[in-house]
């Protein structure tokens, strides 16, 4: 998930030290501060909010980090819980087959005749591909991101208020607990290290002591955004390393995020020289010469599939904007013929006027020829980033750019990214495992292995955020061990990646201020206590992963509808993040905020013949005037709705079905409820159910893929139009549907998130959803 604004990149982030310098006073507590208390804004403190009554204590989080407001089993109310802690032995919690140094099986190499290279690489055995590990063995990548001090830091300055307790800034016991370099930047977790171990902290003993435990409980490997301390080189810790093109490199970037970090301009003079050298000297004779290195990641959740939208717009200061004048100016010679064939509102007098002018997409020619530019671009820019890596480290893998569910959707980008890498990786959030969306990247790639590079599931049980929700901890394991088995059962998946090895500060990871994400992420909580469910069922499946990759078990199955498809009253949950500055109505994603999307798959089958390739990916953000939606749809006959407003459902487009009172009210939608009809016509539509005079004070955008082969449906709708009031209301019912025609005169297939095709008039299978501020 994630470089800013979802997640800092972890190559560009020391290690920390022993303290910085941080301003903020030590904060003391009495009761006669209440009164101030209440009236902090919410978005100081944006965790779940599952009621609107003020807690009675006057503060929000506790001296451990802890939730204030919530118990639960496990919560710390003394520093001598934790010293206790501190003494409890670490043993093995399954017993595992014989390994290699690296997490291989041993012994496996020989049975299966695989190559010992003295690097990890891609081979196959019993039939599916495997990643082989250095010594010649099998190895599932079994591996956790995030074994770095990032996201268990929290802003703690200008809302000192909300904490229990806070220690001086930069000095005494607690002095490494504050981010080094930074200013009222402050670790809960990290303060509570010290208190159990009664020693200042270190980034290098700390680290250590996450390989062990992570070793007893069966994973094998680092994932994204850590940081490899000595202490994990000594313990021969195999891992993964970020090259993602970057500002830091020196090198000319597009313009803004592209997702969730920036694209580099492929075409941007001295930018193939300036990665070759930066390469050379991160890696040459460094990393390259590391066996412990599984391979480099080459970017996180860039979203490449909006660059035919975004280009044709960019300015002529921009290389890639020229280098799309300079493709048209070869294909039509004369501007005559191009202004033909594109069919500008003003036609242009030179190719030259072109550079500077943002050019509108409208006909099937300009279509055809942004697919061709597209194309350029990513063979340009995939064969600049790996060959330059490649001759900085012929050594090993390139294992992807951990490509959002909606961007693997899309087919361009598989090919060719596939056609540059040694393996493909998805940042694949999702409840039940979509064995044909995943065969469909598989095959569109050439046949690479994927990895599975980013993933989670989550609980308020300790009131934290929750995306990804299921009930308990134990949940947790089933959900994990549903993942694992059935994603490694396919003899294409070649390992995952879990998001993160600690959870996030619950009051939001610093470097997105007072609102950043504040989840459930972790195999360890704040007060540095495992999750003991999701590891102990954790290491059940680790214990088996090779029987399972090699069928000679079946994977574990969790029978819940969310994971198998079946429906029940379950009910899905999401949480809706704030939106950034400068979000637009676009059809792209630009300044949305960097969280995963929630899928839309076949899974959610409700009319029709179900069809696998029909798919979608929607996310949801709010600020204090509407509420937005961003929807990708893959669908083989894209924008087909000419339907009038009242029938928009009846053809291509959504259905956004919402409440906000008596939620745990079954049965007909209440006046209050709203159905929202979206149709993705030519152009989009939008019509607000026995509220249509509302319909004119929404905005929507409907936008075909440039290779015709799906579009996008976003919409800004004002709270005012869906009747409720988000200062004062947080927890809502909620559930999207989609709808597919391919003729444009009925609808013919309709895939929902949570509920059924009955949700007009029954609200009881309808998912919730949570407004919070990170």
């Amino acid at each position: 998930m994630h470089a800013t604004p979802g997640h800092i990149a972890v190559e560009d982030t020391p290690a920390p030290v022993a303290f910085a310098s941080v301003s903020s006073p030590p904060v003391h507590r009495n009761p006669l501060s209440m009164h101030l208390i209440r009236v902090i804004p919410l978005l100081l403190f944006p965790c779940v909010l599952h009621a609107l009554t003020p807690p009675a204590l006057p503060y929000r989080v506790d001296r451990y980090g802890q939730s204030a407001t919530k118990s639960y089993p496990g919560k710390v109310t003394s520093d001598d819980e934790l010293r206790a802690d501190a003494g409890l032995p670490l043993a093995p919690l399954a017993k595992s087959p014989a390994l290699d140094a690296f997490g291989g099986l041993a012994g496996s190499g020989e049975k299966f005749g695989l190559k010992k290279t003295g690097f990890f690489h891609v081979g196959s055995a019993a039939g599916r591909q495997v990643l082989v590990t250095p010594e010649g063995n099998l190895f599932f990548q079994l591996g956790v991101c995030g074994i770095a001090s990032t996201d268990d830091y929290t802003l703690v300055k200008g809302r000192e208020e909300i904490y229990e307790w806070l220690p001086p800034a930069g000095e005494g016991e607690f002095a490494s607990a504050w981010r080094p370099g930074s200013t009222g930047i402050f670790s809960f977790y990290i303060a509570n290290w010290i208190r159990k171990y009664q020693r200042p902290f270190t980034f290098d003993e700390w680290s250590g002591q996450a390989v062990d435990r992570l070793r007893a409980w069966g994973f094998n490997s680092a994932g994204a955004f850590s940081v490899q301390s000595t202490a994990m080189r000594k313990r021969g810790f195999p891992y993964v390393a970020m090259a993602t093109p970057n500002l830091g490199m020196g090198l000319k970037m597009l313009p803004g995020r592209i997702g969730t970090t920036e694209v580099m301009d492929p075409f941007a003079p001295g930018n193939a020289e300036t990665l070759a050298a930066a390469y050379t000297s991160r890696h040459a004779g460094k990393t390259s010469a590391d066996p412990a290195l599984i391979g480099y990641f080459l970017g996180n959740e860039q979203h490449f599939e909006h660059i035919p939208k975004l280009v044709p717009a960019f300015g002529a200061s921009v290389p890639a904007k020229l280098r799309l004048v300079q493709l048209l100016r070869d294909k039509y010679q004369s501007v005559e013929r191009f202004n033909a064939a594109w069919k500008p509102a003003a036609p242009f007098s030179t190719f030259d006027a072109l550079a500077a002018a943002p050019l509108m997409v409208s006909t099937d020619e300009a279509a055809a020829d942004v697919r061709a530019y597209f194309e350029l671009f990513l063979e340009t820019y995939y064969e600049m980033v790996s060959s330059a890596l490649r001759r900085a480290d012929p050594n090993h893998l390139l294992i992807g750019s951990r490509l959002t569910p909606g961007t693997s959707s899309n087919q361009t980008v598989v090919r060719i990214s596939g056609k540059y890498t040694d393996v493909v990786s998805i940042n694949y959030y999702t409840f039940g495992i979509e064995k044909e969306f995943l065969e469909r990247v598989h095959t569109w790639s050439g046949g690479r292995p994927l990895l599975l590079s980013e993933w989670y599931y989550a609980t308020t049980e300790q009131g934290l955020n929750a995306p990804n929700e299921v009930a308990s901890d134990r949940e947790r394991g089933m959900a994990y061990r549903n993942y694992i088995e059935q994603s490694a059962a396919l003899p294409f998946v070649v390992g995952s990646q879990w998001f993160i090895y600690t959870d996030q500060s619950i009051t939001g990871r610093f470097f997105e201020g007072f609102t950043g994400e504040g989840y459930n992420t972790g195999l360890v909580n704040v007060v540095d206590r495992p999750y003991p469910e999701l590891v102990r069922q954790a290491a059940e499946t680790h214990a088996r992963i090779f029987d399972v990759m090699l069928g000679t078990v079946p994977p574990f199955k969790h029978e819940d509808p969310r994971f198998t498809g079946v429906r029940t009253d379950t009910r899905k949950a999401l949480t809706i993040p704030r939106a950034l500055p400068g979000l637009r109505i676009d059809g792209t994603t630009s300044n949305w905020p960097g969280r995963p999307a929630e899928p839309l798959t076949s899974q959610g089958h409700a009319l029709g013949a179900i069809n696998p390739a029909f798919r979608g990916d929607f996310r949801l953000c709010w600020d204090d005037e509407r509420l937005y939606v961003f929807v990708q749809v893959k669908d083989a006959t894209p924008l087909l709705n000419s339907k009038a407003p009242p029938l928009l459902w009846a053809a291509d487009g959504a259905e956004i079905f919402i409440g906000a009172r008596e939620i745990d009210k079954p049965g007909t939608m209440l006046f209050s409820d709203r159905q929202i009809l979206l149709g993705a016509g030519t152009p989009g539509k939008i019509h607000i159910v026995d509220h249509p005079a509302d319909g004119p004070r929404c905005e929507v955008i409907a936008i075909k893929d440039i290779d015709g082969e799906g579009y996008v449906l976003s919409a800004g709708i004002p709270w005012s139009v869906l009747g409720i009031d988000p200062a004062t209301t947080r927890e809502l019912i909620f559930d999207i549907a989609l709808n597919n025609s391919d003729d444009g005169a009925q609808r013919h297939q309709q895939i929902v998130w949570n509920g059924t095709s009955q949700n007009s008039g029954d609200r009881r299978f309808w998912g919730r959803a949570h407004l919070t501020n990170n």
